[in-house]
């Protein structure tokens, strides 16, 4: 496995991998212990934080995976670091030094023992823990954990993906006002597109009659030409098999839209417009 690097300009007696493991994507490393500890493994977990820190990540995961408490907490999330007593498994690192998160995350993993039944000799000697962020890739853990090179994470995008996950993690930190691009940068990209019937959503919009299928509001303003604006849904995105038919389509507003995409209880929302609309298929 490959090895850590430093701010000296060398490697670190610290390897890392970068793999998923129950589910959960990001960078392995092996954390210390009070005996025979390696302390290189501290300074791998430092630089790393401060890594972190310096491409302005504002959070992050750490869960412990190593073998013997994964057998008794199977279940990734119930492995989840928690400091300072909160609920929420973000660690935030954009304000607090990169030694005393280090610490912080040591003395959480060293509370997690394993059951009496599992040969152990508790502690955190020898656990292996997993930092997780959801913007990091692949390619940035490697270049972040072996290397000096610039991390610009939050370089303008057109991924819409991406640029919605950057857009989330902005928002829990606070930020300076921006200078933006004046004359933004233009990319050429080869996207997957699905070749949809006009009769379908003309069909669904007339259908509806100016009103929203989910909370059957009337449109929230009226177009040029007169008409209401709504939007049409697909139910199954077509992305994942569905159909491009009345069966799978209906006439919504833009805050029901995104609702149905983007809010907690959207799985409910939907069945409860299958429910009340016949055509819809079941999912």
């Amino acid at each position: 496995m490959p090895k850590v690097f430093s701010y000296n300009g060398e490697f670190l007696d610290a390897t890392y991998n970068v793999g998923t493991v129950d589910g959960v994507f990001g960078l392995i490393i092996e954390s210390w212990g009070p005996k025979n500890r390696n302390p290189d493994y501290a300074c791998a977990v430092r630089y790393i934080i401060q890594r972190l820190r310096e491409a302005n990540l504002s959070f992050i995961k750490v869960y412990v995976i190593s073998r013997n408490l994964s057998k008794a907490l199977p279940n990734i999330e119930d492995r989840a670091v928690k400091l300072y007593n909160n609920v929420d498994t973000d660690i935030y690192i954009r304000h607090v030094h990169a030694d005393d998160i280090r610490l912080a995350i040591g003395r959480e993993v060293g509370e997690m023992k394993e059951p009496h039944n599992i040969k152990s000799k508790g502690g955190n000697r020898f656990k292996r823990i997993l930092i997780h962020s959801p913007l990091m890739t692949d390619k940035y853990w490697h270049t972040l954990a072996s290397t000096m090179d610039k991390l610009d994470i939050f370089e303008p995008t057109a991924d819409h993906e991406k640029f919605n996950l950057l857009v989330d993690s902005l928002l829990k930190q606070k930020i300076e006002e921006p200078t933006g691009s004046i004359h933004p940068k233009q990319s050429n990209i080869t996207t997957t597109v699905y070749l949809r019937d006009p009769f379908v959503k003309a069909w669904v919009l007339s259908n509806a009659v100016g009103k929203c299928e989910a909370c059957q509001l009337p449109a929230p303003f009226h177009r040029t030409d007169g008409t209401p604006y709504l939007e049409v849904h697909h139910l199954i995105p077509l992305s994942e098999g569905g159909s491009d038919t009345i069966s799978n389509a209906l006439a919504v507003c833009p805050n029901c839209h995104r609702k149905l995409h983007f809010s907690l209880d959207k799985e409910s929302l939907k069945l409860e417009i299958e429910s009340k609309i016949p055509r819809l298929i079941r999912a």
